[in-house]
């Protein structure tokens, strides 16, 4: 048994029943699992890799605003703000889009636009592990086991929930893999369903059983970054609402792809840049409607569950957004038997993040000091199923 509490593994019927996941960073970074050969690897890249290779037109932009614009970094410095502080700094740039003086508006907007664009482009190049075997190049077997065990698990627990806070699309891919074996998973299906409903500005009908939430945006969602289009920071979906089989859809090409390889806008028919939209006061109108949406189907998501499971998310003090997220949802009392709601951190430091989280919310909360690959390995060692027949 790991260090902490106790497994809330599949022995236990608390996790098996109304359950909502909330998936920080570390989820993403270990999505894939072990590997004989060469280990554990990540299939996104840390944020501090993620801007170790930045480009130096992004950083000379961002010293030239930092001296000249009004509104002061999030940060003492621009190493501090792209690597610990990357959701405040790209807040703060859209502050400064809208500036009245167009040097600092225009700089602004180039600069959101070269870093959103670095960003995408790191992690869809990552991200492309998950479709190979042992990270060689012979066909698509996707092989991010922990990620393809959790959509299994929603797939057989259709009132499991799971809210992402990452941007990057293994966990769409591995409902979608599931997908293949059966016309319908219900939480992934809800997603597109809620997105396709919301930009066609069509109402969705009540969920009342799991979802699935990517709450800060998406790699397979976009935005123009064209001040004089008419669609300026208005997000939008490029996909329809159909099943994709995910060994034809070209996903290890759109992942190889360069950022220049983006769709262009209906309207003014520039390249635009994927949907990266971190807590912040500086949204669009556009951006803020689809923020509120996602924010309140996550809400309800956790209102409905009886346990919550926290994995791989710091819970850092200044995400105050998330915060508000769980203490809003708190207040309603789940539709089940359970007398109390259960709620675990899972984390290799899941001990300082759990004596944090029963901080902000006032609420006792369990944890489990664990990866989430040795979190999965006990699960499957419960269940006697070896990998990689996990799903």
């Amino acid at each position: 048994m790991l260090a902490g509490s106790r497994l809330p593994g599949s022995r236990d019927h608390r996790f098996t029943t109304d359950t909502c996941w909330l998936l920080g960073a570390g989820a993403s970074l270990d999505a894939i699992g072990p590997n004989e050969e060469i280990g554990v690897r990540r299939c996104v890249p840390l944020t501090v890799d993620l801007m170790r290779e930045i480009q130096p037109n992004i950083v000379k932009r961002l010293k030239r605003l930092h001296r000249r614009a009004n509104v002061p970094l999030p940060a003492t410095d621009i190493h501090e703000a792209l690597t610990y502080k990357l959701g405040p700094c790209i807040d703060w740039l859209k502050a400064l889009c809208n500036e009245r003086n167009p040097t600092i508006a225009n700089d602004a907007i180039l600069c959101l636009q070269d870093l959103v664009r670095h960003i995408a482009s790191e992690i869809k190049d990552d991200q492309v592990e998950a479709t190979l075997a042992h990270g060689g190049s012979q066909g698509f077997i996707f092989c991010a086991e922990n990620y393809l065990w959790l959509a299994s698990s929603c797939f057989h627990t259709p009132r499991w929930s799971v809210i992402t806070l990452n941007y990057d699309t293994v966990l769409d891919r591995a409902f979608e893999e599931i997908g293949l074996r059966d016309p319908r998973t219900s939480q992934y299906d809800s997603w597109r369903e809620l997105v396709e409903a919301h930009f066609a500005n069509k109402r969705m009908s009540p969920v009342k059983i799991g979802m699935y939430l990517k709450i800060h945006g998406s790699l397979d969602i976009y935005e123009c970054l064209n001040p004089q289009c008419k669609l300026f920071r208005s997000p939008f979906n490029t996909r329809g609402n159909e099943r994709v089989n995910v060994l034809k859809s070209g996903f290890f090409i759109e992942s190889l792809a360069s950022p220049d390889a983006a769709p262009h806008c209906t309207s003014c028919n520039r390249e635009t840049v994927e949907l990266i939209l971190p807590p912040g006061h500086n949204n669009s109108q556009e951006e803020t409607a689809f923020h509120d949406l996602v924010y309140g189907e996550a809400e309800q998501a956790l209102g409905r569950a009886d346990t919550w499971i926290v994995l791989g998310y710091s819970c850092p003090d200044y995400d105050v957004d998330v915060m508000n997220l769980m203490k809003g949802a708190l207040k309603q009392k789940p539709p089940t038997p359970q007398p109390d709601r259960s709620i675990w951190v899972v984390a290799p430091d899941a001990d300082s993040v759990a004596h944090r989280l029963t901080q902000h919310l006032q609420h006792y909360v369990g944890f489990v000091k664990s990866s989430f690959t040795e979190f999965v390995d006990q699960i499957l060692q419960i269940k006697g199923i070896e990998r990689p027949g996990l799903a």
